[in-house]
């Protein structure tokens, strides 16, 4: 072999063992994943993904408690007053405005409610013994501060209605029909006219 040939041999050499080496790095390169671009716009839209995962709205909120509460309401009235003073109260931590004062006064006033009922097992002999008659009565033969607006709210957002606050009837002078709380909670008359002794007479000489 000539020196002509020979260096010719070994460039034919080199030059196939270059090629096999520029195909393996190819092959390597192609191999790894490809990392992709993060952008304003990709993280902008990332951090609305997971703020919208986080945030309830607030009516969602709202009509999945209610649901909760209906689906679960017990059927004595000591319970379901208990019950729905939980609901008006845990309500008012989340809405907002006026519905917001809404349910914070039906929570206050099944919260008065329950706080004299309980004590006396809801019985009003113990009630007026307690001495909460008068606060007992004004409760329930007045109006439910709240209440009536709240139901109204959560039927007008979830339509579903909550039950009617704990009541005691009245005519339309003011009078408790029923007459055993009546001769409880009215207020006796001790001077009736029948009862008014007469006047003291006057000697005269």
């Amino acid at each position: 072999m000539s020196r002509f040939d020979f260096i010719r041999l070994r460039g034919t050499v080199i030059a196939i063992s270059t090629f096999f080496a520029i195909v393996s790095l190819y092959v390597i390169i192609d191999q790894r994943p490809a990392r992709p671009v993060s952008t304003a716009d990709d993280e902008t839209s990332t951090t609305t993904r997971s703020s919208a995962a986080t945030t309830i709205p607030i009516d969602n909120r709202l009509c999945g408690l209610a649901q909760r509460l209906l689906s679960a309401l017990p059927k004595d009235q000591p319970a379901v007053a208990v019950a729905l003073q939980g609901f008006y109260t845990e309500a008012a931590t989340f809405t907002e405005g006026d519905v917001q004062g809404d349910f914070i006064a039906a929570s206050r006033f099944y919260k008065d409610v329950n706080d004299i009922a309980i004590k006396a097992n809801w019985d009003v002999d113990r009630i007026v013994r307690n001495n909460d008659g008068v606060r007992w009565k004004a409760l329930l033969t007045g109006t439910a501060t709240g209440v009536q607006e709240s139901r109204k709210d959560v039927r007008d957002l979830c339509r579903v209605n909550l039950p009617d606050p704990p009541s005691i009837e009245v005519d339309s002078a003011g009078y408790i029909r029923d007459p055993r709380l009546a001769r409880l909670l009215e207020p006796v008359d001790k001077e009736l006219p029948g009862n008014v002794p007469p006047p003291p007479t006057t000697a005269h000489p």
